[in-house]
Order: C-alpha cells, then sequence, then structure tokens
C-alpha cells in the first residue's frame, strides 16, 4: 500500500493503510476547554468542580494501554470515500491486521507498540502543548534490533485519543480492556 513505514510505524499510525484522517481544528477556545474538561481520567471530576479532586495531567492521563477505534474507522473521510465493495474489504482488513494492536504508554515513561507478532518496546516524553493535546516523543527499539524515533501529537477527544503523525494523518485510539 502507498506510503508505508516500517510496519511498526505504519501499524501505530495506520499511515499506509489509508485509514488517517487530517485532524480538524479547533473550533474554539470554550469548545477547547470543554473537551479538557471531558478529558479528565474516569473517576476525576471536570474541570471547575468544587466537590472533587482536580482532574489528572495530560501526561499521566496518556499512561495505559489503548488500541485502535475500529468503529472509528468506518467513519474515516478516506474510508467513505472508497466504493462499497473496496470498503468492506479494507474494513475485513483493518480488523484483522490491528484487532491485537497495543500502545502500552507506562508510567516508568516505557512505551510498547505491537500485538502477538512483533512488538517493539522504548521510552517516550510527553509534554502539553494545549489544554487538550500533548507533543510525544517516542524511540523504540524494533525487533531486528533498528532504533526509531517519532514526535507524535497526541489530542484527548471524548475519552479517546488522536493520534498524529508528522505527516499530518491522524488515527483515533481507545483505551484497551484491561488483559486478565
Amino acid at each position: 500500500m502507498p506510503g508505508v513505514r516500517s510496519a511498526k510505524w505504519a501499524g501505530l499510525l495506520l499511515i499506509g493503510w489509508g485509514c488517517g484522517e487530517t485532524p480538524k481544528p479547533a473550533e474554539d477556545p470554550a469548545a477547547a476547554a470543554s473537551v479538557a474538561a471531558t478529558s479528565a481520567a474516569p473517576g476525576s471530576a471536570a474541570l471547575g468542580s468544587p466537590t472533587s479532586a482536580a482532574p489528572r495531567p495530560l501526561p499521566q492521563q496518556l499512561i495505559g494501554a489503548w488500541q485502535v477505534d475500529l468503529d472509528y474507522i468506518k467513519t474515516d473521510s478516506e474510508m467513505l470515500a472508497l466504493p462499497p465493495d473496496k470498503r468492506a474489504k479494507a474494513m475485513t482488513m483493518a480488523k484483522a491486521l490491528l484487532k491485537d494492536l497495543r500502545i502500552v504508554f507506562g508510567a516508568d515513561k516505557t512505551v510498547s507498540v505491537g500485538g502477538k507478532m512483533q512488538t517493539s518496546r522504548g521510552t517516550y516524553r510527553a509534554w502539553a502543548t494545549a489544554p487538550d493535546t500533548l507533543a510525544v516523543e517516542a524511540k523504540l527499539i524494533t525487533a531486528n534490533e533498528a532504533e526509531e524515533q517519532e514526535t507524535l501529537t497526541v489530542k484527548f477527544v471524548d475519552e479517546r485519543v488522536m493520534i498524529t503523525g508528522k505527516d499530518g494523518k491522524a488515527t483515533r485510539f481507545k483505551r484497551a480492556p484491561v488483559a486478565r
């Protein structure tokens, strides 16, 4: 497929598979404040609530396991532009390739990207660039011992995150279920 980078980052961002989208610009400051309030950690209060603890800082909200939001891919503009028969095949392929993909951001600043077949591990650092947005610099060692580095933009939207690579394509991720 066109534009495929290494399999790891292509899997992370879905760039080569045409399942990314160009992020929409923020509407207005009030909307951004509303999004920031809804991006609080589960169980924590929204901004400005006098009765509960303040939400965790954005870098801490990133901690945990994330998986591709496959339901969201169905509504992606590039996916909708495909003819119905090709769209069905593309969704089948996306589900098969991405169902086990996880990005895990550890509290100890470690990160792993991968699934059952192959996982890359490394470190990351994250810092807020807006009330609802982080910059994340990840350094990974792939299975074949190659070093890779990428700076991503992570925007918190409706208890999900949009992860955007340097090429401007974004993919929506949701919290992965806790492994038992």
